[in-house]
């Protein structure tokens, strides 16, 4: 029996207090994940009489059944075993053939809230990723704004101080040739953290050596520095958004009026739980190869974690591999995660280039209902934005 390659998804959700140590700042410069394992040897041919799914070969390797399947987007079928199915989190997004998908993508133009999608009127996106060096959930986000979102602006921060810090130095100032040069302004700005129930934030404030919450009432008091206040009339683009990317704090309308008077902006939360959810493939495993075993497969598997491990096996490996990607790519770009490539013949490459970087763990955002436990993606439009609670910017004086 013929083992089929099939993708495996698993989501991190946020974890209890993690001790921070003393960190330099990363730059804000994307890098490469570091992980490339070596190639793996080639596959020992198999000589195939049967179709995968146990039906009758055709001249082109497939039955016509598995050919009609592959036709219409859907997974081969494998004798003895289900396809692992996509969470049913991405409704109608996983349902539709790519054709439908890159369809409809066209007709509703960008994805509100997902993690590609840039914020409104002009300025700048930055992200401040509040540092947990310990915490899975933490070091998830930033890998997947490091991999998935490449390019985006991101500074890696302890506390409320150093994110004014860096919007300082958008103010105007005098340069060298005493010329004056004009803010840069910011229309959003995205805070990774960890929120609480009661509308706390975890941080380590400044001249203190350990992470702990910070209340609504702290975040309040910080937004009548004058410093802080300078530096917002003059960097905060008009309609400037802040969004942040935790769990809970949506639900306590105090702490969305404390972070909307910070920053003057409009504020927005989920009072549900931000979670990060993965793709990843894996391939059977060789003879005498040690392997896991995947729910609802047979045999056990080795995971995928670099293209070399494709390229150097069979052609028919390649293809499952190149097949599921841009499936992945689909997905990507129907939740925001990625923006639309246009070009169809770029999509692959793209593609596998974003898997080396991952590491082998294509990562996206979602949300977990609390009530239900269902999770969704920001495809899912009419969802995704019904769990957002904003808090409009405070008028002026």
């Amino acid at each position: 029996m013929n083992k089929s390659k099939m993708p495996l998804k698993s989501t991190h959700i946020q974890r209890g207090p993690a001790t921070t140590p003393s960190v330099t700042p990363r730059p804000a410069a994307p890098q490469t994940v570091a992980r490339r394992p070596q190639p793996a040897g080639p596959a020992a041919p198999v000589q195939r009489t049967t179709c995968a799914c146990g039906g009758e070969l055709g001249a082109d390797g497939e039955c016509a059944a598995c050919r009609e399947r592959r036709m219409s987007g859907q997974p081969p079928m494998v004798a003895g075993v289900a396809p692992i199915q996509r969470q049913p989190t991405d409704e109608a997004v996983t349902e539709a053939t790519p054709a439908q998908v890159s369809r409809s993508m066209l007709q509703r133009g960008p994805i509100k809230g997902g993690g590609a999608t840039p914020g409104k009127g002009e300025g700048a996106d930055l992200i401040f990723i509040i540092r947990a060096p310990d915490d899975q959930y933490t070091n998830e986000v930033t890998d997947y704004v490091k991999t998935v979102l490449k390019g985006q602006s991101f500074t890696e921060v302890d506390n409320l101080d150093d994110i004014f810090d860096n919007l300082a130095r958008l103010k105007a100032r005098v340069n060298v040739v005493d010329v004056i040069e004009p803010a840069i302004k910011v229309r959003r700005i995205r805070i990774v953290a960890h929120g609480s129930t009661t509308g706390d934030v975890k941080m380590m404030p400044r001249g203190e050596k350990s992470r702990r919450w910070v209340s609504p009432q702290e975040v309040e008091a910080y937004a009548q520095n004058p410093m802080a206040q300078s530096t917002i009339a003059q960097v905060m683009a008009p309609g400037a958004q802040i969004e942040f990317w935790g769990c809970n704090i949506g639900a306590v309308p105090q702490s969305g009026a404390a972070w909307a008077e910070a920053f003057e902006s409009s504020f927005s939360a989920t009072s549900e739980t931000l979670k990060i959810g993965f793709d990843e493939f894996a391939r059977p495993a060789d003879q005498g190869e040690s392997g896991q075993s995947v729910p609802g497969q047979l045999g056990t598997w080795v995971l995928v974690t670099h293209t070399d491990q494709i390229d150097s096996r069979s052609k028919q490996l390649k293809k499952s591999f190149n097949q599921w990607i841009l499936g992945v790519y689909q997905q990507l770009a129907a939740n925001g995660d990625i923006l639309p490539i246009k070009r169809p013949a770029e999509r692959l490459p793209y593609m596998r280039d974003l898997f080396n970087r991952a590491g082998g763990r294509i990562r996206h955002i979602l949300i977990e209902q609390k009530s239900t436990k269902k999770e969704v993606r920001p495809g899912n439009q009419k969802v995704w934005l019904k769990l957002w609670k904003a808090t409009p910017a405070p008028k002026g004086p």
